[in-house]
């Protein structure tokens, strides 16, 4: 076989891993390693002769669920300790023949089929698809058992128990109906049938108690990459290709890729994505790639929206552009509906998967999208002023992590911001130079600094700011402009010092007087949490701010 670094891959495969052949799908696998290594021990504890713990990925949609499954098939062929007594089956990803139990079973045997055909054992298959067909003409239920017996009694031929890799466990469930006691009861008595199921969403069928499949599956939830693994997934892929580009980026830009990372919430398709977009040179900067992240995703995101009722799109604009999480009373003033027919839109936007319960301060549940890039996606080609607080949040985060050094007289000073910092102590780094082309609202924009901030005694002003208005004081004209032009340390100083001297009230004033509270929304944020010292206002924000 020729080596990988001398054959150039088919592509990455972002939507469809089932196209990438074994070497593709091996070289390119890199996101759930963990995970993978995890299942294939639980693999192996499971003892002959008795039912195996089944298993559930969740995971919102593009969190790696089905490549992680394709993964699981050839890791269990190529495993010495598992080869000679598994034998992993896959299936399309989404099984719409579905409609009852004896369907799936006739899948489950057909997937078999398929196994041994690419295994070389030909004549069996043929053997195997002949009796299938003859059950056809039965009874809906003497079908289905007819299809589970062939299943089993064609595995102890072969000497192998099954592992069943099934992608959207949901639609399955859904679509049997009663029939999942059924299903239940097979695969809590049957030792050869070992079931790793993947689904975007919770289902209610695992945590109602009076439903099949409470408390059954061993839960493994798929959540966004840490900064950390997103630059190693990028790393990896520049290395593969050998791309010096990308490895430009992920190693010596920390602050375009972090800001990325913020906004797209560490999806893994996502940052597929994002190294295509990167991989095409330097010109670009956080805006531009941020952009060309949303546009190649607007045919799925719009098919997403296009295929709700009327009702439920006015129900996920409203929530979409409220942004923060939401009582379903907000959500419902928002859409100009009634909350009786709110809340149950909201659940079907739950069942979708497009909604999540969250957390609200007061110990109330509250909604928001599931799915982060979503949100950003829409709230970009909403209006202008939702528009306008996103790119204000874009300008924030880059100011903050952007710790490249630069020479350039037509670049802009920033500096890094440590997480938690600006609610604590306060602490920043030194200052230094970054790429150019932060995004100033909707332009590009070099920052400069009077230095008034370093200069000013921030006592005396913040204690006099209530005899002056921004009209009429040049100081607080030059103040606010210091405050969105000037690096990150300077800002960050001058409102820790205010925390420090009990003077966080009157800082908050002074945002809000020179019309910076959207601009300098996590700022202000922080200010709240350190002067009430409740870290559960955080729940009442969106997670790209909190």
């Amino acid at each position: 076989m020729t080596d990988l670094t001398r054959e150039p891959l088919h592509g990455n495969a972002i939507y469809n891993p089932h196209l990438l052949s074994k070497k593709e799908l091996l070289s390119l696998f890199v996101a759930r390693r963990t995970l993978l290594f995890r299942l294939l021990e639980r693999i192996k504890e499971a003892r002959p002769g008795s039912a195996p713990q089944h298993h559930l990925l969740l995971g919102a949609r593009g969190m790696g669920k089905t490549m992680l499954l394709h993964r699981l098939r050839h890791a269990v062929d190529d495993d010495p300790t598992l080869e000679p007594e598994w034998l992993a089956l896959t299936f399309p990803e989404e099984q719409y023949d579905v409609s009852s139990l004896s369907d799936f079973w006739f899948n489950c045997v057909g997937a078999l089929s398929d196994s041994l055909e690419a295994r070389g054992e030909t004549q069996k298959a043929k053997e195997l698809d002949a009796t299938l067909e003859a059950l056809l003409s039965l009874p809906e239920e003497e079908r289905g058992r007819g299809a589970l017996n062939l299943l089993l009694t064609t595995a102890t031929e072969i000497g192998k128990r099954l592992v069943l890799l099934i992608d959207n466990i949901d639609l399955i469930l859904q679509r049997i109906g009663t029939q999942a006691w059924s299903f239940r009861e097979v695969l809590s008595e049957e030792a050869s049938l070992l079931l790793i199921g993947a689904s975007s969403e919770l289902m209610e069928a695992t945590y109602e108690y009076d439903q099949p499949f409470y408390e059954f599956f061993e839960i493994h939830e798929l959540r966004g990459l840490t900064l950390e693994k997103a630059r190693d997934f990028l790393l990896h892929y520049a290395n593969l290709w050998n791309n010096d580009t990308v490895r430009q980026v992920a190693q010596g830009h920390a602050g375009r890729l972090r800001t990325l990372h913020t906004l797209t919430g560490g999806n893994p398709r996502t940052i597929t994505i994002l190294y295509n977009i990167l991989a095409r040179g330097l010109n670009g900067d956080v805006r531009s790639d941020l952009e060309t992240l949303l546009d190649q995703h607007t045919p799925l995101y719009k098919a997403r929206i296009e295929a709700l009722p009327k009702q439920a799109q006015k129900v996920l604009h409203a929530l979409a552009i409220h942004w923060h999480p939401a009582s379903a009373r907000q959500v419902a003033e928002g859409a100009k509906l009634d909350v009786n027919r709110t809340s149950s839109q909201l659940n079907r936007l739950l069942r979708s998967g497009l909604v999540e319960k969250v957390e609200l301060p007061q110990l109330r549940s509250g909604f928001q999208i599931s799915e982060r890039f979503f949100n950003i996606w829409y709230l970009m080609r909403s209006t202008r002023k939702a528009r306008r607080r996103l790119l204000w949040l874009v300008e924030f985060l880059h100011r903050c992590y952007s710790p490249e050094p630069r020479r350039s007289r037509s670049e802009f000073p920033l500096s890094k911001l440590e997480i938690k910092t600006l609610a604590k102590t306060f602490r920043t780094d030194e200052t230094t130079r970054p790429q150019a082309g932060s995004v100033v609202e909707e332009k590009q924009t070099p920052w400069s600094s009077s230095g008034l901030l370093d200069e000013l005694d921030h006592k005396k002003f913040l204690t006099s700011i209530s005899h002056s208005s921004v009209g009429s004081d040049p100081q607080l004209r030059a103040i606010r402009d210091d405050l969105v032009e000037a690096t990150w340390h300077k800002v960050s100083r001058f409102f820790g010092r205010a925390v420090a001297d009990d003077l966080g009230n009157e800082a908050l004033r002074l945002i809000r007087e020179l019309h910076l509270a959207d601009r300098l929304q996590p700022l202000r944020e922080a200010l709240v949490v350190a002067i009430s010292n409740d870290r559960r206002h955080l729940l009442s924000l969106a997670p790209e701010i909190r």
